[in-house]
C-alpha cells in the first residue's frame, strides 16, 4: 500500500508512504514546492505536479490524505484564500493522477497519533514513530515535513471505508 500524506500550505511538505505487511518500508517527504505570484508566495503547481506524477508511475497510490486546514484572524483574507487555493491545487493534481482523497483534522490525527503540543511536538512524535527517518526533520522549521510522516501513518492506519473495503 502506498499513502500520500499532505501538510498543506507554504511551509506544508508531502509524504510518500509504502508499506509492506502493514510496516512502514519505504518514506520520502518533498517540502511543498513554492513559486511567486508577485510579492506573494505560492504552492507552485507545477512542480508539485511533476513530484506526484513522477512518484505515481509502477504501483499506484492507494490514497491521499490531506490536513483539513483552518484559516487564523491573524492570516487575513489574502492569506485564507492563498490558503484554499492550495488546497484546490493539491485535490486537483490528486484527482488528475487518480489518486482517491481523503480529508482529516489536525483534532482527529493529532488525538490518534498522540501528538500533544506545538510543532516541536509532531517533530518528538514523528521521531519515536518513524526512527528510521528522523534525520528527514532534524530542524524545527521541519514540522512540515513530520506533520506529513504523521499524517500518511494516520491514513494507512486509519483508511477511507470505501478504501479499507478495497485492501482488506
Amino acid at each position: 500500500m502506498r499513502v500520500l500524506g499532505v501538510d498543506p500550505g507554504i511551509s506544508g511538505a508531502v509524504a510518500f508512504l509504502r508499506l509492506s505487511g502493514g510496516l512502514p518500508v519505504e518514506l520520502e517527504i518533498i517540502d511543498m514546492p513554492i513559486g511567486r505570484s508577485g510579492k506573494r508566495a505560492q504552492i507552485d503547481e507545477c512542480a508539485l505536479a511533476g513530484e506526484i506524477d513522477a512518484r505515481n508511475k509502477g504501483e499506484p497510490f492507494t490514497f491521499a490524505i490531506i490536513e483539513q486546514g483552518g484559516v487564523r484572524p491573524q492570516n487575513g483574507r489574502v492569506g485564507a484564500a492563498s490558503f484554499w487555493l492550495g488546497i484546490g491545487v493539491l485535490r486537483g493534481i490528486f484527482a488528475a493522477n487518480f489518486i482517491p482523497i481523503e480529508t482529516v483534522s489536525p483534532h482527529v490525527w493529532k488525538s490518534r497519533m498522540r501528538v500533544i503540543g506545538d510543532k516541536d511536538a509532531s517533530r518528538l512524535r514523528a521521531s519515536a514513530v518513524l526512527p528510521r527517518w528522523a534525520k528527514l526533520w532534524p530542524l524545527k522549521r521541519d514540522h512540515g515535513r513530520a506533520e506529513a510522516a504523521l499524517i500518511a501513518v494516520y491514513g494507512a492506519n486509519h483508511p477511507p471505508i470505501g478504501i479499507a473495503r478495497k485492501i482488506a
